[in-house]
């Protein structure tokens, strides 16, 4: 039974939240291994590598985002075919035919352990969970650094190239890379070049 008395989440955060947060403790395990690998620097140098290898870390898993991102849309429109095949058939008069319903469940069966859609998904949150935690790292670091926005996918370019219509800015080269906005999701209609001062 779903609880209707919850308001929907408001932040895309609140959405990502899962109770055992995988991808939050992979982020954690990844920052104890590379505080402990650096543990001899000085504090201004580890600072400044870990703040390094974290950025690199996070655009790996901003690929790996719409890697996962692109697998998911395409194994969605795949079950989407299925549904709509298997609502086609439902739709014909009972046909008669003994063992129909049962072949028809073998074959939805069939098609969702080909398809694993939940693990799928479960990938696509764990890494969403490490990219966002990566960026609350990071980003008041980069914005302290400058004044130009920087591009919250891969935090060393500036942003300059606005989707639209959301109106969500990132760098020229991670906006060419997708055509869903990574903040609010939406479709990209068009992406136009802004310019600061």
């Amino acid at each position: 039974m779903v609880n209707t008395d919850r308001a929907p989440p408001q932040y895309f955060k609140d959405v990502i939240k899962d109770p055992s947060g995988n991808g939050f403790l992979a982020l954690n395990e990844y920052i104890s291994e590379l505080e402990v690998a650096r543990v001899s620097e000085s504090p201004l140098t580890r600072w400044s590598s870990m703040t390094r290898h974290m950025l690199d870390y996070m655009r790996d898993v901003g690929d790996e985002l719409l890697r996962i991102d692109q697998r998911l849309q395409n194994e969605c429109t795949l079950l989407d075919t299925v549904v709509e095949k298997v609502g086609h058939l439902i739709s014909l008069e009972n046909p008669g035919v003994e063992g129909f319903e049962q072949t028809m469940e073998n074959y939805i069966q069939k098609q969702f352990e080909k398809h694993p859609i939940e693990a799928l998904y479960w990938d696509y949150i764990y890494t969403i969970q490490k990219y966002s935690g990566l960026r609350d790292i990071l980003i008041p670091q980069r914005t302290a650094a400058t004044t130009d926005p920087v591009c919250n996918i891969c935090m060393t370019e500036v942003a300059i190239m606005a989707f639209a219509p959301c109106g969500h800015i990132f760098c020229t080269n991670c906006a060419k890379r997708t055509s869903i906005c990574h903040v609010c999701r939406q479709g990209i209609v068009s992406r136009i070049r802004i310019y600061f001062g």
